[in-house]
């Protein structure tokens, strides 16, 4: 089961891609399921596809680009302290990020 399956409560989710631009390993699906299940965004080390239809859903997504093709990736570890690009997330801390949007 993917976190974002899970109750996010105005949380927002982390994911360590390991910063790979080789495949999206995010997409609207996941992001239609992460806002149905209350996360306030999403934050990944990796690339997202389907950006059309990401620009309708209603939580942030922050990624390091796109790619159209979907990762094979399915590992997760949840409560895990991350390190991305310097930054170092753990559970119960706060992301603040400015809005962009994609034109």
């Amino acid at each position: 089961m993917f976190l974002f399956h899970a109750k996010g409560t105005g949380k927002v989710l982390v994911v360590d891609g390991g910063g790979s631009t080789r495949a999206a390993i995010f997409d609207v699906s996941m992001a239609n399921k992460a806002t149905s299940n209350g996360w306030a965004g999403v934050i990944i080390n990796g690339c997202v596809r389907n950006v059309e239809s990401l620009k309708s859903v209603s939580i942030g997504i922050k990624a390091i680009c796109t790619h159209p093709e979907r990762g094979k990736g399915r590992s997760h570890k949840k409560g895990a302290k991350l390190k991305i690009a310097g930054t170092i997330f753990s559970q119960g801390k706060y992301v603040y990020a400015d809005p962009v949007r994609f034109s």
